[in-house]
């Protein structure tokens, strides 16, 4: 056939697809009803990012108690000229003062963590124009700029924090994507459009060593979030790494300050958001990783891909078999071919056990999306099984939906969440909630906390500030009491 007409025959297939995915987009896997469903009651918050051309239309989040009162309050990042918002909670939200946080720069990744050791919570924020520390003093914040060795036409996404080396200081695995002028889609093989994340070493003052050439976990790949977390319990913390344009990446930790990277459990694809729970209840922590699904044909998304290189487009849910070995099961738990999905949370909403799946969905600079957005996914576990039930759950998000942050709102025992979304209002989803019995920690928001296990009845949770997509949710465990 002549190049013309396979040209030919290309565009119009893909005017085909555009025009039905425009019209007609519907959710292969359609929502049922279950008998664990839980449900939820919403409240709109006084909230709407911006997004403004010339940066990219993601917001951060975070769930911080900024007196420590025991109460919590909710920071959500505003957009390019936007200020942040903080917001307390007593049975409506209410919005606080600045408190020295606000900058008009575009907010990304949001984490609480006290870094400096005062039992204050502090704040570690991604902005459009850099990486800075929020420190607080009694309720007033003070910024401090981390410098960084950022690589040209580059942009800090969030920053995972982490203790490799055990020494009680708050260690920086910093992600970085090109910028937007530069942004080009599924670019794979381009060395010019990957940009090389940081590795932050602390000193013992909140100023760091760059040790990235030396750690063995460089990577010149556009990285949206990344996490640390034990996972072969040696007590030292390793890396997995969610990329836009690679494999999901996970680095075992040498107990020297280097990584080496492990087998790499997927194929390349779109890798967004990042989910950790328990979900078969064998005791280690699963991974669910979202991805571009059924946005468009695959050959649309395969760009400058080698022949060697396998596509894998598909949400991915990885079980843990121990020893940095994982399984891909999306497609015995019917989660294959789904939506175009960005933020989601591992979470046990209805305390049985077993930790639902909450995913938000929908592009915003897909035009189809403009036409008609998906409503976002809640996935009830029955025993491991994930069950779509979110029209049942009352959480649909027609809206540009990013991530979540979970924290008991009302204090009954349930964890609710807030829906961020890069338009339309901040949604706080407030669980209805059951008659079971249940235990909640609160977790010392501070370094010496980062990683740690809680186990009860079985069940086991891990304290991982920043998984989800750019969010920070609450340092809070609920079991359910048998």
């Amino acid at each position: 056939m002549k190049t013309w007409l396979k040209w030919v025959l290309s565009i119009l297939t893909l005017c085909i697809f555009l025009f039905i995915a425009a019209f007609f987009p519907l959710q292969q896997h359609q929502d049922t009803t279950h008998e664990l469903t839980p449900t939820f009651s919403e409240i709109e918050l006084d909230f709407t990012h911006q997004f403004t051309k010339g940066t990219f239309p993601f917001l951060g989040g975070a769930v911080i108690d900024v007196n420590n009162d025991g109460n919590f309050e909710i920071l959500i990042g505003g957009g390019e000229g936007q200020d942040d918002v903080l917001f307390a909670y007593n049975n409506e939200f209410t919005r606080l003062s600045d408190l020295g946080i606000s900058d008009l720069s575009a907010t990304y990744g949001i984490i609480s963590l006290d870094v400096d050791q005062d039992s204050d919570v502090d704040l570690l924020i991604a902005r459009h124009n850099g990486l800075f520390f929020y420190f607080n003093e009694n309720g007033k914040f003070t910024k401090q700029e981390i410098s960084l060795n950022l690589e040209a036409n580059s942009v800090v996404f969030s920053a995972a924090p982490g203790d490799i080396n055990g020494d009680g200081w708050v260690d920086l695995y910093v992600s970085t994507f090109v910028n937007p002028e530069n942004f080009k889609s599924a670019t794979y093989n381009d060395p010019e459009h990957g940009k090389e994340n940081i590795l932050l070493l602390n000193n013992g003052d909140n100023t760091f060593t760059d040790i990235t050439k030396t750690s063995g976990a460089a990577m010149d790949t556009n990285t949206f979030l990344s996490v640390f977390l034990d996972l072969n319990d040696d007590g030292w913390q390793d890396l997995i790494v969610s990329p836009n344009t690679d494999t999901v990446r996970i680095f075992k930790n040498n107990k020297d300050n280097t990584f080496t990277e492990q087998a790499r459990p997927t194929g390349y694809g779109f890798w967004m958001g990042l989910g950790i729970g328990d979900i078969d209840q064998d005791g280690d922590q699963d991974f669910f990783f979202s991805n571009a699904a059924n946005l468009a044909p695959d050959f649309l998304f395969q760009g400058d891909l080698k022949d060697e290189q396998q596509f894998d487009g598909d949400w991915a849910l990885l079980r843990n078999d121990g020893n940095f070995k994982f399984t891909n099961i999306n497609e015995e738990q019917g989660l294959t071919d789904m939506e175009f999905a960005w933020g989601a949370m591992v979470e046990d909403f209805n305390l049985d056990g077993y930790p639902e799946l909450v995913v938000a969905e929908n592009y915003i600079k897909w035009f189809a999306h403009h036409a008609r957005k998906f409503p976002g996914r809640l996935f009830v576990n029955d025993a491991g099984n994930f069950i779509p039930v979110t029209q049942q759950a009352k959480v649909s998000n027609y809206h540009f939906g990013m991530g979540q942050l979970l924290v008991d709102l009302n204090q009954d025992g349930y964890m609710d969440f807030i829906q961020l979304n890069m338009d339309g209002p901040a949604r706080a989803f407030v669980n209805d909630g059951g008659s079971a019995e249940y235990e909640v920690i609160t977790i010392p928001d501070n370094v010496e906390s980062l990683g740690k296990t809680f186990t009860r009845n079985g069940v086991s949770k891990v304290f991982v500030p920043g998984e989800g997509f750019m969010t920070d949710s609450a340092p809070q465990m609920i079991f359910r009491e048998e």
